[in-house]
């Protein structure tokens, strides 16, 4: 994963999973990806509490892993 961003192409391996997501800010959190197009993934984020949805230019994210 470089400083770009991750390519959407791997990230597409992660729709419909439980995916961690790490962001070039810092910001991290636990996803549920059911989205990927035009730069773009989306679906929900878990807030510790809570699943809420969400949306993010995939250059943001640094790097992720994902369980099946």
């Amino acid at each position: 994963m470089t400083g770009l961003g991750v390519d959407s192409a791997p990230l597409k391996a992660a729709i419909f999973k439980y995916t961690y997501l790490w962001f070039r800010d810092g910001v991290e959190f636990w996803a549920y990806i059911s989205f990927i197009g035009g730069g773009h993934t989306a679906g929900w984020r878990w807030d510790g509490y809570n699943w809420h949805p969400f949306e993010v230019d995939i250059r943001k994210i640094d790097k992720f892993i994902y369980y099946q």
